[in-house]
């Protein structure tokens, strides 16, 4: 927006300068004759005053190529001075608008840095969550291993063990005797 509106103000001022040096006083300035053009037509004048014709014909011809010169060379000033004053309006537009564009940048340096400071603590902590998360990816694999390793070494136990109830002033339940095995049941059990 600010380049727009420097755009139009330097539109502005180059048809401002185009109007300034078209205008009647701008040409005034240079249209002066010089003091020598001055005294050849107050010459030429005294001679036809004193009808000297011949002569004043002679001091016309020098005033028609004097005036030549004299007009010559100022449109040559004029336009030096008229390029000299569009060239510093243009570097007057050129300067304004790098130094608005330089500040632009310096603003969007500015934002820039701000938000990657402002960022940079998010970033910080996506980070960090993503080593957690990959630590614990590692931990599980390394786990899930140790209980399949575990698994085959591990036997089995029941799951419950039954427990005989207990009585403090309980007697020994001693199982029946057998009669001793005579030799002879052992022989013939020997046969078999």
């Amino acid at each position: 927006m600010a380049l727009e509106d420097l755009d139009l103000k330097n539109q502005e001022e180059i048809a401002n300068l185009d109007e300034e040096w078209n205008s009647e006083k701008m040409q005034s300035r240079y249209n002066k004759p010089s003091p020598k053009l001055i005294e050849l037509r107050q010459h030429a004048r005294a001679l036809l005053n004193a009808r000297n014709f011949d002569e004043a014909q002679a001091i016309a011809d020098q005033i028609s190529k004097q005036e030549a010169y004299e007009t010559k060379e100022a449109y040559v000033r004029m336009q030096r001075e008229y390029r000299q004053a569009q060239e510093h309006l243009s570097n007057k537009y050129k300067n304004d608008r790098e130094s608005l564009i330089d500040g632009f940048q310096s603003k969007m340096n500015g934002l820039l840095t701000a938000e990657s400071n402002d960022l940079r603590p998010f970033e910080q902590r996506i980070e960090n969550l993503h080593k957690v998360k990959k630590n614990m990816e590692i931990t599980k694999k390394i786990n899930a291993k140790n209980h399949i390793n575990d698994k085959s070494q591990i036997k089995k136990s029941p799951l419950a063990v039954r427990t005989p109830p207990l009585v403090l002033n309980a007697k020994l339940k001693l199982p029946p005797l057998k009669a001793a095995p005579t030799r002879q049941a052992t022989r013939a059990s020997s046969k078999l």
